[in-house]
């Protein structure tokens, strides 16, 4: 008799939690959904300002973490089109990091291409509300061409400028290969040496070396007499 009575109020109490695990949620309660509108993304150096389409032709990905995590399926690829709000669940410390994907340097005698990275501030989605977020990528590694002067051209022979970076990358560049910027990963505040080779009109060889302190920019080294 004791073990029957036991028995049934095992199965009141177990009858009682469910009930009240119904409470705590109703039947078809879902996650509340707010959107994110990415309004714009830039990428700047040396001041200049490029817009959205170029900067996703450049190569930037995009992400959205939470807590410190990565969002499933919020990991978008460059060139992705971002003119439609993204749907996220309702909760804090959201953010959106933008970035060129390979930030490895170049190998020595390649161009190399330009790295852009910013992460937005901390912000959180509210059920039904429309959050707006504007992102501005600075490039982080330093570029560097060649601009040789008609007079110094018309003079000299055998001309050649190679730049060689901290980390001892090098880059030769001649007349006729200029006009486009290589790229270098350097701390802030790092040097580049170059040194311009030629030939005067005697035959003879010159060379002279010099130290270009940099930051994260881009830079054109002029060659004239």
């Amino acid at each position: 008799m004791k073990n029957s009575l036991l028995m049934i109020k095992i199965y009141i109490f177990l009858f009682l939690l469910a009930g009240l695990s119904a409470c705590s949620r109703p039947e078809g309660e879902s996650i509340g959904y707010g959107y994110l509108d990415l309004e714009e993304i830039v990428f700047t150096v040396d001041g200049e300002v490029i817009p959205l389409t170029r900067a996703v032709d450049a190569g930037l990905q995009v992400q959205i973490y939470q807590n410190g995590g990565l969002v499933e399926g919020h990991d978008y690829a460059p060139g992705t089109d971002f003119s439609k709000r993204i749907v996220l669940p309702v909760g804090e410390n959201y953010r959106v990091k933008a970035f060129t994907p390979d930030q490895t340097e170049a190998t020595t005698g390649e161009a190399g291409h330009p790295v852009y990275e910013v992460e937005s501030e901390i912000f959180r989605v509210s059920e039904g509300d429309i959050t707006a977020i504007s992102l501005v990528a600075p490039q982080l590694n330093v570029g560097v061409d060649v601009s040789f002067d008609e007079s110094f051209t018309a003079v000299f022979t055998d001309i050649s400028v190679t730049i060689v970076s901290e980390s001892t990358r090098s880059v030769t560049i001649v007349p006729g290969d200029e006009g486009f910027f290589r790229y270098f990963h350097l701390p802030v505040c790092g040097e580049l040496t170059y040194t311009v080779k030629c030939t005067n009109a005697d035959g003879e060889s010159m060379e002279e070396t010099k130290t270009l302190s940099v930051g994260a920019e881009n830079y054109t080294i002029r060659i004239s007499i």
